[in-house]
C-alpha cells in the first residue's frame, strides 16, 4: 500500500465519523462497534449495558480519536501543492466546526456525569485552538481555497446572467 492509499483510506474513514459526531441529538448515545445512533431508553440502557457492554468511555474514545486523526488528515492534505486538497483542507475543518455540536448534545446526554463532561469540554477546546492554529498557519491555503471558490462563483455568475440576457426584439411599426 503507498501512501496515497494510506491517504486515501484515512479520508474515507474519518470524513464521514466527524459528520456522524456532528449529526448526535441530545439524548443519543453512539454504538461504536457498528457506528449508528441509538435513543437513550430502558431498552437500550439494557442492551449496552449487559450484551453490547458500550459505554461512555468506548464514546470518549470515539470521538477523540477521530477529531486527531482529522487534524491529521488536515495536515496531510495542507502540505500539498493540489488546489484540491486544499478545497477538502477547508471542507475538514469545517467538518471539526460542525463535529463541536454533537459533541455538545453528547454533553446534555452524559449531563450527570462531571468527568464526562470535562473531558469534552477539553476536546472542545482543543478543537478550537487548533483550528485557530492551522487557519494562521495555512492562511494562504485556505485563503487561496476561498478566492478560487469566489472567483469560480463569480464567472459562473456572470455566465449564467449573458445566458440568461435576451436582446430586445425589434418592433417595427
Amino acid at each position: 500500500m503507498n501512501i496515497d492509499d494510506t491517504i486515501y483510506n484515512l479520508h474515507k474513514d474519518i470524513i464521514p465519523k466527524l459528520k456522524f459526531i456532528s449529526k448526535i441529538n441530545k439524548g443519543d448515545k453512539i454504538n461504536v462497534k457498528n457506528m449508528y445512533i441509538q435513543p437513550n431508553n430502558m431498552f437500550n440502557k439494557i442492551i449496552r449495558s449487559f450484551f453490547l457492554v458500550d459505554d461512555r468511555t468506548n464514546t470518549l474514545m470515539f470521538v477523540n480519536n477521530t477529531v486527531k486523526k482529522g487534524f491529521e488528515l488536515f495536515h496531510t492534505y495542507a502540505q500539498s501543492k493540489n488546489p484540491f486538497d486544499a478545497m477538502l483542507c477547508q471542507n475538514i475543518l469545517q467538518d471539526l466546526k460542525n463535529a463541536k455540536i454533537g459533541l455538545l448534545n453528547l454533553k446534555e446526554t452524559y449531563a450527570s456525569d462531571v468527568m464526562f463532561i470535562c473531558k469534552i469540554d477539553a476536546l472542545i477546546e482543543e478543537i478550537d485552538a487548533k483550528i485557530i492554529e492551522v487557519s494562521n498557519r495555512y492562511h494562504s491555503i485556505l485563503k487561496r481555497d476561498v478566492s478560487e471558490k469566489n472567483e469560480n462563483e463569480q464567472e459562473e455568475l456572470v455566465e449564467n446572467e449573458k445566458n440568461d440576457y435576451k436582446e430586445p426584439e425589434n418592433k417595427e411599426e
